[in-house]
């Protein structure tokens, strides 16, 4: 549990991480053991535009999905009550998404090897930057082109590769209790 005196009872968390790392179920097993709501910016942005991440990609295009993926980041991170968020893979890589995870969350990357994230994502056919060609070579690109980003973005890094979401979720608190 978060210590309700600490600076991280009034910040919401952020989870951060590759496609394949566990932000949604380890978001949901988090915000259980903190009785925090829990919001996935990838539900909320297929709620509003009404179509899946895959369709919205091929409809409007990468540029144009960032854009509806912040608002649904501001959205999340603009509540009063704190929250745990899970962010899309890529959230990273718009520039307005870290100032404000920087400035409304403690913002934690779950960590895991490329080799696990490919196991997880399976044949990549829902993921739309996977499309083409091998998805672990695919994968294993966006990972390195994106890893400078999580760690500069994130407070705390955890190990996402190995446990249930429960026990990587624990694994959080830890980091929190130690980080605050």
């Amino acid at each position: 549990m978060i210590d309700p005196t600490s600076s991280l009872a009034s910040r919401h968390i952020a989870l951060l991480g590759a496609m394949g790392s566990g932000k949604s179920t380890v978001g949901a097993a988090l915000a259980a053991l903190v009785d925090r709501p829990f919001v996935d910016t990838d539900a909320l942005v297929e709620q509003r535009a009404g179509a899946s991440i895959a369709e919205l990609f091929a409809e409007v295009g990468e540029p144009q999905f960032r854009a509806l993926e912040h608002r649904a980041l501001l959205q999340a991170l603009s509540s009063p009550s704190p929250s745990v968020v899970a962010t899309g893979g890529g959230v990273v890589t718009f520039e307005p998404n870290l100032t404000l995870l920087n400035d409304s969350a403690t913002v934690v990357w779950l960590v895991a090897p490329v080799e696990v994230l490919a196991d997880r994502v399976g044949d990549g056919s829902s993921r739309p930057l996977l499309h083409g060609g091998s998805h672990r070579q695919a994968l294993a690109e966006l990972l390195e082109a994106r890893r400078p980003l999580y760690r500069d973005a994130s407070d705390i890094e955890v190990d996402a590769a190995s446990g249930t979401p429960h026990d990587v979720a624990v694994s959080i608190l830890d980091a929190l209790g130690a980080h605050a």
